[in-house]
């Protein structure tokens, strides 16, 4: 029986998750920069070891009602080609779900099809995103711009050092 990972987090009174292999890290809310020009559905960028990190609020991403800041919310770093960390309000547990746990959602039952199945949880269900199918191309286009951006100031910082 094949199985994969998934990080389980809560957003906005919902039930998320991700495949384990998609996250790098779970994270503490460190201090961020945040330049004036930065759109509302980025929270600011984390300085990972000299890397500007964008980090996206995922509850205003989707549309949800935020929850309040909370010393319990998380950060997930991603793995993916461009830098990106997701605001969620807690990872609740990490799980290994069988693929025939899985029941797939159609494309047109989600923004831009980004939930692409359902688990089932402790008896709820569990919403699994699709990292490729978060943003759009013009959302991702824009993203790289702001990242572009803060990681030449958060260099030009380092480089006076």
């Amino acid at each position: 029986m094949v199985s994969h990972a998934y990080v389980v987090f809560s957003l906005a009174g919902q039930s998320c998750a991700l495949r384990g292999a998609e996250v790098r890290e779970i994270l503490h809310i460190p201090e961020l920069g945040r330049p004036p020009t930065t759109p509302p559905i980025l929270e600011g960028f984390l300085d990972f070891g000299g890397d500007a990190i964008p980090l996206l609020r995922l509850d205003r991403l989707l549309g949800l009602t935020p929850s309040p800041a909370s010393a319990y919310q998380h950060i997930l770093l991603l793995r993916l080609a461009a830098p990106l960390a997701l605001l969620v309000d807690r990872v609740t547990d990490v799980v290994r779900i069988a693929d025939e746990r899985r029941a797939p959602v159609g494309a047109r039952e989600s923004f831009n099809g980004c939930v692409d199945a359902e688990i089932l949880g402790d008896g709820v269900p569990v919403h699994c995103l699709s990292l490729d199918r978060l943003l759009t191309v013009q959302e991702q286009e824009r993203l790289a711009a702001h990242h572009a951006l803060e990681q030449a100031r958060l260099s030009a910082f380092a480089g006076a050092a």
